[in-house]
């Protein structure tokens, strides 16, 4: 279970989706659509290999303390974590299906918790050229006591297209005049 706000962007991402096989086209991002949680978004290039942020919104200014445009998402991460995370990247973009990183960052007044949900995104050509992100604070930001996070650490990450794929449908079926 996710938070509201990421469960939120998956559902309009799945709704951008024309079908299974494809990912969605950037182009058809519609901003007013999660108007709510803008704040908490971002865009990831694949122009570099810490990928750099295109667009970060204001929740994420906040937290590092810095805009990010043109920054690398991987330098974000400590030394230990940058690993994970970018594995996390390559799931997202070779499965062509979002992937939720859970992360913990040190904070003045204790750990933030957050929730990081990476989904890709397809160019005009259809190559995979973006990273739709959002930021979701698990914890309470009071933690910050006005200071920016320190590196963030990797705890776990769910893979989507490994643990939400549709099921099939059960059906009834009989043996011997048993129904099973």
């Amino acid at each position: 279970m996710f938070h509201p706000n990421t469960q939120a962007l998956l559902d309009h991402w799945r709704m951008l989706r024309k079908d299974d096989a494809q990912t969605p086209a950037r182009e058809t991002l519609d901003p007013a659509a999660i108007a709510e949680i803008l704040t908490q978004v971002f865009l990831l290039g694949r122009n570099g290999p810490d990928l750099p942020f295109r667009l970060a919104g204001g929740l994420l200014t906040d937290l590092h303390g810095r805009g990010l445009r043109g920054d690398g998402f991987l330098e974000l991460w400590g030394a230990p974590s940058r690993a994970p995370a970018r594995e996390a990247v390559l799931s997202a973009l070779r499965d062509r299906e979002p992937v939720v990183v859970y992360a913990d960052a040190g904070a003045a007044g204790g750990v933030l918790g957050l929730e990081i949900l990476l989904a890709p995104l397809s160019g005009p050509g259809g190559a995979l050229d973006r990273l739709l992100g959002l930021y979701q604070p698990l914890t309470s930001l009071a933690v910050l006591r006005g200071e920016p996070i320190g590196p963030l650490a990797h705890r776990f990450a769910v893979r989507l297209g490994a643990v939400e794929r549709p099921r099939t449908r059960l059906r009834l079926a009989s043996v011997d005049g048993m129904r099973l």
